[in-house]
């Protein structure tokens, strides 16, 4: 496949997903307590690497060269999960953390047999590929093979995902303000949304009923513009927040500074006493 819309913009998401990951990745090195930053960059650069894992499956000429493409897509697939995981918590400051391990430990467990069952934890075997046409006269390998009895694994792992992200939603929605509920709503939506959207999508593919090529780095650079928005919105509120801080320190000052002068021009004598009977202020006439 030479050079056509889907490479321009496949390339295009890849370069704005690690842009934005390298933005991110400069404010943690600022601020080394915002974890929920050095995951978003490791999830968005992740995104980028799946991206190229892709269109190799979407130019795959051969059924062995999809499968093995299939096969290392995974391991970028396993970093954007566990980092999901990681931005949630961070992000959320919410969600038990037992779903959190138990769905690393299911996706972790999909990566282990992804290189040691079959051609990858989706097929035992890639027996043909179908090309379909897509806009633009453009053409994408479909697989046709024999479906892997490992991918229950996948799927388990899938639900332990979903269960933590909308414990962690849930959890933030009841605190009750606008920012939490937002949050909630926006990060937790896309990416409960993406889930259930993917896994259905992957499950007709493979069962046969459509015959499409499996798309996931549109829905992949959703969740990291959501994820995004919010890292930056809090990085906005941070800047505004420290702004008005260091305003009414100087409003203070100036008010301290009126005091003195006031207390110094009076022409009785003046003397500011602490609770310990130590004297902190005095004017010339005292």
């Amino acid at each position: 496949m030479g050079v056509n819309w889907v490479e321009i913009v496949w390339i295009m998401m890849a370069a704005a997903s690690f842009t934005l990951g390298f933005v991110h990745l400069l404010v943690w090195f600022k601020q080394r307590s915002r974890y929920a930053s050095l995951a978003f960059f490791v999830l968005a650069t992740s995104v980028a690497a799946f991206s190229a894992s892709e269109l190799s499956m979407m130019g795959a000429q051969a059924p062995a060269a999809y499968a093995s493409a299939l096969r290392w897509a995974h391991v970028p697939i396993c970093v954007i999960v566990l980092s999901i995981i990681a931005f949630v918590h961070f992000h959320f400051g919410a969600g038990r953390l037992w779903l959190a391990y138990a769905a690393a430990a299911f996706r972790l467990l999909t990566l282990l047999l992804n290189f040691v069952t079959g051609v990858n934890i989706n097929f035992e075997d890639v027996t043909g590929l179908e090309h379909v046409p897509l806009w633009g006269g453009v053409v994408a390998a479909v697989p046709v093979g024999i479906p892997s009895p490992w991918q229950i694994v996948t799927q388990i792992g899938n639900l332990l995902l979903v269960a933590f992200v909308v414990d962690a939603s849930i959890t933030l929605w009841r605190r009750g303000d606008p920012v939490a509920r937002r949050r909630a709503a926006l990060v937790g939506g896309s990416i409960l949304l993406f889930i259930f959207g993917v896994t259905g999508f992957g499950v007709l593919i493979l069962a046969g009923v459509v015959h499409a090529p499996t798309i996931l780095t549109p829905g992949f650079l959703v969740i990291v513009l959501a994820m995004s928005y919010e890292l930056s919105w809090d990085v906005i509120a941070a800047a505004q927040l420290a702004a008005k801080l260091h305003t009414s320190e100087i409003s203070l000052r100036a008010s301290e500074e009126q005091f003195r002068a006031v207390v110094e021009s009076v022409p009785n004598a003046i003397l500011l006493v602490d609770g310990q009977g130590k004297v902190t202020l005095t004017n010339p006439q005292a």
